[in-house]
C-alpha cells in the first residue's frame, strides 16, 4: 500500500469508526463464495457489534465464523478538468476506509446482547425508548417482542488497515487551490460531501492529524 494512503492515526480511525453509519459485512457461503452485505453497526469496545435476523448470514457464520468488515467515506471526485491535465485516467476519488478482519459469534447471554442493541437503538433512533426502560433488568428487555428472533453479533477483531486518499503526497499550494474549488462548489450546490471535502484538505497534513 502507498505510504501516503497509509491511515495509522489510532484515535482519529477509531472516531471513523464511532461515527460512520453503514459498513460492508463478508462472510463466506457453503460454496466458498463471498457474500457482501451492507449492515447498521456500532464500533464498541475495539469491536463491531450488528444486529440481524434470521438468513444467509447467520447461517454463514454459524458455518464459518471468519468475516470481514469495511467501513468507507466517499469524499470529493478529483477530475482531469479540476486539474486540467486532460487525463481522465487520473481522476480519482478521494476518501477514507476501514478493513476489519475478525471472527464472529453471537452473543446469547441476555445482558450483553440487551446492553449492544440499546447502543444500537441510541445510535440510529436516539428518540426510542431503551429495552429494558418500563421494567428493570434483562428480563424485561428479553420479554420484549422479537428479542429472541434479533440475533446479535459481536466481530472480535484479529487484523485492520485503514487508509484514505487525500493526496498528501502533493505540494500544499495544490491542496489548498484544491480545497477551495471544493468549498466554492460545496456553497454554491449545498453539496455536504464537497465542503467536508474542503474541511479534511484543508486540516489533515500529515498521518498525525485527524
Amino acid at each position: 500500500m502507498c505510504a501516503q494512503k497509509i491511515w495509522s492515526d489510532e484515535e482519529a480511525v477509531h472516531d471513523f469508526l464511532l461515527h460512520s453509519n453503514i459498513g460492508h459485512l463478508t462472510t463466506i457461503d457453503p460454496q466458498g463464495w463471498p457474500h457482501t452485505v451492507p449492515m447498521d453497526y456500532v464500533w464498541h469496545d475495539r469491536a463491531v457489534f450488528f444486529h440481524s435476523g434470521p438468513g444467509a448470514k447467520m447461517d454463514h457464520l454459524r458455518q464459518n465464523p471468519k468475516v470481514s468488515f469495511s467501513v468507507t467515506e466517499n469524499l470529493g471526485l478529483v477530475t482531469s478538468d479540476i486539474t486540467a491535465d486532460n487525463n481522465p485516467c487520473q481522476d480519482v476519488h478521494l476518501g477514507r476506509s476501514v478493513m476489519v478482519r475478525g471472527l464472529a459469534r453471537e452473543i446469547s447471554d441476555p445482558s450483553e446482547k440487551t446492553k449492544i442493541l440499546n447502543i444500537l437503538i441510541a445510535k440510529y433512533d436516539p428518540k426510542a425508548v431503551r429495552l429494558g426502560e418500563n421494567l428493570p433488568g434483562s428480563a424485561a428487555a428479553a420479554a420484549h417482542p422479537g428479542f429472541a428472533a434479533c440475533r446479535v453479533v459481536k466481530i472480535e477483531v484479529a487484523e485492520m488497515s485503514a487508509r484514505r486518499l487525500l493526496l498528501l503526497d502533493k505540494p500544499e499550494m495544490f491542496r489548498a487551490a484544491l480545497a477551495e474549488f471544493f468549498k466554492n462548489r460545496g456553497l454554491i450546490h449545498g453539496s455536504a460531501q464537497d465542503l467536508k471535502t474542503y474541511i479534511l484538505l484543508r486540516s489533515v497534513t500529515s498521518d498525525a492529524d485527524k
